[in-house]
């Protein structure tokens, strides 16, 4: 799993390219990522009184990407 970028409130993260990992995909890694996200959370809530309507989403998609950089001054590769 390897962390791309965070874009506003979304924190993108990424299973499977190439020059990670041997370019082995494993869903259940990423499952496995958000799932420690939202326990962290839940832990975190718990430990600093926070109200109960702070959450987090999750969101996975599988399939074929394509990335690529962008930008002419501030160059930067997006998924």
């Amino acid at each position: 799993v390897y962390k791309m970028e965070t874009v506003g409130d979304a924190f993108v993260c990424v299973s499977g390219m190439p020059d990670c990992n041997n370019g082995e995909h494993s869903a259940c890694a990423m499952l496995l990522l958000s799932l420690d996200f939202i326990c962290a959370l839940i832990r975190y809530k718990a430990l600093h009184s926070l109200p109960l309507t702070l959450g987090l989403r999750v969101g996975v998609h599988s399939g074929k990407c394509v990335g690529g950089v962008v930008g002419m001054t501030m160059q930067r590769y997006h998924l």
